[in-house]
């Protein structure tokens, strides 16, 4: 009898911690305070049932990107550095209360009833906390504050997604959206029904950031940046407008208006010995006759061979190999000169190197900012001489720093790029930078010519030293360069990088 009245306690006890656990909705399996993954559904489940208490809440979507990590770490330690990232993440139903779910790979959807505010202070200590041994990790993060008004668990998430993409121009950064900035995401995200219109009536302009021979610190040219007009843009981000040509298939028609407008830009700075960069996708140098069509534009423009670098850039599109090859070579007996855009990332392999043999190669500026130290500084210095062996020109971007600046000469990076040295600037003012250069030059005796000019580079005002964007912006920046006595050029490495 008592062995019986023992086991129906045994079992009632079982059955109360059974109850215990199941009940303990985004709690660790000890019972602590430690939140669980929860499916989808649990998720919607708690968003309906916070309506239905009249709890204000949010719906958060986190973006995460982990391609660049890959190439550093193994499988086993990139699982740990995921389940690290999801315990972080999980935090936020800390805030309030909350479920979380992970969606299309390695994203995630999180309900939480804390205030707007609560979830800025979460998104901060996240984008900012310590992961020195995975900075290649990208993220992107969108909010929606749900008010009063009843939104289907669905279409709010859609929100806090679309919330998302408008800030994956911005490197490290997020955008909590209420109401008003809602209407402003849903006027832009069908910018697919206007992008051919803003094509066909020149709805763009031009900016252009300059780049720099890192042997003499003379500015050799600029990269061309094109951008909608302010009165097309509004709330839009240069990565929409990209997303909107890939969707319709407008590459082609993009691509060559752009070059058309660098070679406009060329034609009226024929004897200022200057380079510009022109993007072109991979997509559209496989497309039939388009090599001609750039030999004609390039014609009738009369400038220089050398005064036009194309700059290949990424995208997975299929393409026809052999009229992509053959317009390369026509291309190139024609004279012109290619770069390979972001080396090292995405879809730029060592299969393009082979096929398209660059002039110059482009670092993606992922390498540098994991490359000042450690296993990130073996694997960029390499990079650099795989490059140098190939006989290419190395144009590192995305310098920020002193520090990363000086990597990459030690390195042997040949030009350099990034906002330490100067933003994209408005047609006008990069004229002025190269008058003000060509002044200086003349004013100086012929044997100081190279030595004072690096000088006369780092006397102008450069951009603060902050975390270059992705998104360069429509407005000019005051540029705010301090003298750089590391910086003196030695008269045996004294020479300027031509195409």
């Amino acid at each position: 009898m008592i062995d019986m009245t023992i086991l129906i306690i045994g079992f009632i006890a079982v059955i109360c911690l059974a109850i215990a656990f199941f009940g303990m909705s985004g709690t660790g399996n000890d019972g602590s305070d430690t939140p669980l993954l929860s499916g989808m559904s649990g998720v919607k489940k708690f968003y309906e049932r916070s309506l239905k208490k009249k709890q204000d809440c949010a719906v958060m979507y986190i973006n995460i990107f982990y391609e660049n990590l890959q190439t550093m770490v193994d499988r086993k330690e990139l699982m740990r550095i995921q389940d690290q990232v999801t315990d972080e993440v999980l935090q936020l139903c800390k805030y309030g209360s909350g479920e979380a779910a992970k969606v299309d790979g390695n994203n995630y959807v999180v309900v939480t009833t804390c205030s707007k505010d609560a979830l800025e202070r979460f998104c901060g200590s996240f984008l900012e906390a310590d992961r020195k041994e995975y900075k290649m990790i990208e993220v992107f993060m969108g909010g929606y504050m749900v008010s009063e008004t009843k939104t289907e668990f669905l279409k709010a998430a859609g929100y806090a997604k679309k919330a998302a993409r408008v800030t994956k121009a911005n490197k490290n950064k997020y955008l909590i959206a209420d109401q008003d900035d809602l209407k402003l995401i849903l006027e832009n995200d069908n910018i697919e029904r206007n992008i051919e219109n803003f094509i066909d009536n020149d709805g763009f302009y031009q900016m252009y950031q300059p780049f720099l021979d890192a042997h003499t610190g003379e500015v050799v040219g600029c990269e061309v940046l094109t951008r909608l007009k302010e009165e097309n843009s509004k709330n839009i981000m240069p990565s929409q407008v990209l997303n909107a040509i890939k969707k319709e298939n407008l590459h082609e028609k993009f691509d060559m208006l752009v070059f058309e407008k660098c070679c406009e830009w060329a034609s009226k700075r024929l004897d200022w010995d200057t380079i510009i960069t022109c993007k072109m996708a991979k997509s559209t140098l496989a497309r039939e006759g388009v090599a001609q069509r750039m030999i004609n534009i390039f014609s009738q423009s009369g400038i220089g061979e050398n005064m036009i670098v194309i700059e290949m850039s990424q995208d997975r599109a299929e393409r026809n190999e052999e009229i992509f090859k053959g317009n390369i070579m026509q291309l190139k007996n024609a004279g012109f000169n290619f770069c390979l855009d972001n080396f090292g990332k995405g879809y730029t392999s060592l299969n393009d190197v082979s096929s398209l043999e660059p002039n110059v190669i482009k670092l993606d500026r992922s390498l540098l900012a994991n490359g000042t130290e450690g296993a990130g500084r073996i694997v960029f210095d390499n990079v650099v001489k795989l490059a140098k062996e190939i006989d290419a020109v190395v144009f590192c971007s995305g310098i920020e720093t002193a520090e990363q600046k000086q990597v990459a000469k030690e390195a042997g990076c040949d030009i350099l790029q990034g906002f330490y040295f100067y933003k994209p600037l408005s047609e006008e003012d990069f004229d002025k930078v190269l008058i003000e250069q060509r002044g200086k030059k003349k004013n100086q005796p012929a044997d100081d010519t190279v030595q004072e000019s690096a000088a006369a580079i780092e006397e102008e005002n450069h951009a603060e030293d902050g975390v270059e964007e992705r998104v360069e912006t429509a407005e000019i920046p005051d540029q705010t360069q301090t003298d750089s006595k590391e910086d003196d050029v030695d008269e045996n490495d004294a020479r300027v990088i031509y195409l």
